[in-house]
């Protein structure tokens, strides 16, 4: 069949594409006549990407690479030789590579891997090389973004791109999992990335297990005090102290006038507490040392050395005996 020039630099007619089917193609150096010869099972996916390798200066053939960084992509055209079956590809390359000896081709043999599969081994050190290689710029996405636009893949390739995907999250272990149910026991399944998050098997459950956790919170349960019955939070809000820190002497096993009783102490600053409650009053320290008598130091330093709050506020201050002068 005649030959068919497909040239890199300009862009390239629908009617003088390489077609995509099975071939034997070569890469003609215009200059000085040289030629690489190969064969490929799609000749327009294989001329896109030798230009590609090319250009940027990592193709596989150091000779072709060099020779087209001498006489610069111009001097380079792609040349269909002949559409060839695929069981043929070979014997036809090879008669081509024969007449060929001062070409671009470094194997003297016809070495297409077409139907051969890679070991383990080789498999593993290609992923590990791809792994190190740094991602593609933000041009190179926007460019690829702007070529595949619009485009649809067929039937065909859409059943296959969803069986890889099925197969690469299934090596993932992304799929579901079956956890048995904190509350009535029962075994259920859940998606893997939510394994940590569900402990129930449906909401009510769900349900049943927060209010079962509500009733055994300390900071949910009424709390008897001066003839009040109140929820921690509640309390926290009359007394003026954090519900949270209720709750933690609850746990500690304070006793329930105790924790209403004694203030807290910031974590910034160390500041005495603010509000005290007495006689089923809630006041501030200036106000309780006001009416006392005391003043609000000697409360701060005596609930700091683990007074009670009635003790600090209504014990008197020790009258200090007249100092006897010579």
């Amino acid at each position: 069949m005649n030959e068919t020039q497909v040239t890199p630099s300009q862009p390239i007619a629908v009617r003088d594409r390489a077609p995509a089917t099975s071939g034997v193609y070569s890469i003609v150096n215009t200059t000085n006549g040289r030629r690489y010869y190969g064969s490929t099972r799609n000749l327009d996916l294989r001329q896109r990407t030798h230009w590609s390798y090319l250009r940027s200066g990592n193709h596989a053939n150091r000779h072709l690479q060099n020779s087209w960084n001498k006489y610069g992509e111009f001097a380079f055209v792609f040349m269909v030789i002949e559409l060839v079956g695929e069981s043929s590809l070979l014997v036809v390359e090879q008669k081509y590579i024969n007449s060929n000896r001062n070409g671009y081709n470094i194997a003297v043999t016809a070495g297409s891997r077409l139907g051969v599969k890679a070991s383990e081994e080789t498999r593993r050190r290609m992923s590990d090389a791809r792994r190190k290689m740094p991602p593609p710029s933000l041009q190179t996405r926007q460019l690829w973004s702007r070529q595949r636009k619009g485009r649809k893949p067929s039937a065909d390739v859409r059943s296959k791109m969803s069986e890889g995907l099925t197969k690469h999250w299934a090596s993932k272990k992304i799929g579901s999992v079956t956890l048995d149910c904190e509350l009535c026991g029962e075994a259920f399944a859940v998606p893997y990335g939510q394994r940590k998050r569900r402990s129930t098997c449906s909401r009510k459950c769900a349900g049943r297990l927060i209010s079962k956790s509500k009733k055994a919170s300390p900071s949910w349960n009424r709390i008897i005090h001066d003839g009040l019955s109140l929820t921690a939070p509640q309390w926290a809000e009359r007394i003026g102290i954090p519900f949270q820190t209720i709750q933690c002497r609850i746990r500690k096993g304070w006793e329930i006038s105790r924790v209403l009783s004694v203030g807290y102490k910031r974590k910034m600053g160390g500041i005495a507490p603010q509000r005290l409650c007495h006689d089923g009053r809630t006041q501030l320290i200036s106000e309780w040392a006001k009416e006392m008598g005391v003043s609000h130091q000697v409360i701060n330093q005596r609930l700091k050395k683990g007074w009670t709050v009635t003790e600090a506020i209504t014990t008197p201050i020790a009258s200090r005996r007249p100092r006897v002068t010579a």
